[in-house]
């Protein structure tokens, strides 16, 4: 009988039980944590950095400096951030295909062109070899029917995959209706 009052006493204690602070012996020295935490700090700045870097554009040019047969995306106006900006790209050299998200950002100018899948958008993909020579390829939407701002669009185009190994630069801008 007595162990059982005890224990009906001592229950409600355990969660407090539980938050009791650790000994000082049991945790990492203050400097090694402060280590730790700084080394934490660094590496999320570094993505920071790479992730505003992307968003900008500077991404691709600095990757092409590092690399001189790097392929340099260059967005024009319109993707640039206003009123579309590009939020994924892809080049599949193997199946020829090159893909966009974009998403849009402010009203477009002609939405009607923008909301018809698989209909042709006013924008294209001009790629670029090392000779000057350029061959272009207008997009299509795939899924997206909502030109409003915040709406995501995804376009693709076919491209002739070794055209697009041989590229040097994709240029992405507006075609002319």
């Amino acid at each position: 009988m007595q162990r059982g009052r005890h224990r009906r006493r001592l229950l409600p204690l355990l969660p407090a039980c539980l938050l009791l602070p650790v000994p000082a012996a049991a945790q990492p020295p203050v400097e090694s944590r402060l280590q730790a935490m700084e080394a934490q700090l660094r590496t999320l700045m570094a993505r920071v950095e790479a992730l505003e870097r992307r968003g900008s554009g500077e991404s691709a040019n600095a990757d092409a400096d590092e690399d001189p047969g790097a392929l340099v995306w260059t967005p024009g106006e319109v993707v640039a951030g206003s009123p579309l900006r590009i939020t994924h790209k892809e080049l599949d050299l193997d199946a020829g295909r090159l893909e966009l998200l974009l998403e849009v950002t402010a009203p477009l100018a002609a939405p009607a062109l923008w909301s018809t899948p698989g209909a042709e958008v006013p924008l294209a993909a001009t790629l670029r070899d090392a000779e000057g020579s350029a061959s272009t390829h207008r997009f299509r939407l795939v899924r997206g029917s909502s030109t409003e701002p915040g709406a995501r669009l995804h376009l693709s185009t076919a491209v002739d995959p070794a055209r697009a190994a041989a590229a040097r630069q994709l240029i992405i801008d507006t075609t002319a209706n």
